[in-house]
């Protein structure tokens, strides 16, 4: 393992990133109210966090801790293609549960972009560390 130190720094950025949005989220203008627009955005930048999760190493919990988990297992298939699968099944499944389908199409064009960002982002990454690069 890792130790009680990043288990304890895991758990309280666990319980920050759960307070800043609760906090943030509610007093913030809405800067679209084009839901492809507000996907694509989210998308994006669920890409980046999800890359830095990554990079550090660390889980906030949720569907992350499980993708994280199935990397552990699989290490040749990419963080994004294993968001993709599980991030995809939970919309799905809240597309038949809810019956939303225009929602869950928003939500899985988003969870596409992050799949892509985050493999995109970490590639870039791979290679910049890359032994031989000036």
């Amino acid at each position: 393992g890792k130790g009680p130190g990043v288990t304890g720094a895991a758990l309280v950025a666990s319980f920050l990133y759960g307070a800043l949005v609760d906090r943030t989220a509610a007093g913030l203008p809405l800067l679209t109210r084009s839901r492809p627009l507000a996907a694509a955005g989210g998308g994006l930048l669920y890409g980046v966090g999800l890359a830095c999760l990554v990079r550090a190493d660390l889980s906030v919990g949720g569907t992350d801790l499980l993708e994280r988990l199935l990397l552990a297992r699989h290490p040749a298939v990419s963080i994004g293609r294993i968001s993709l699968l599980v991030d995809g099944a939970m919309v799905l499944l809240s597309v038949a549960v809810y019956r939303s389908f225009w929602m869950g199409l928003y939500a899985l064009a988003a969870i596409v972009l992050c799949s892509l960002t985050a493999d995109g982002l970490l590639a870039l990454a791979r290679r910049a560390a890359a032994p031989g690069r000036p």
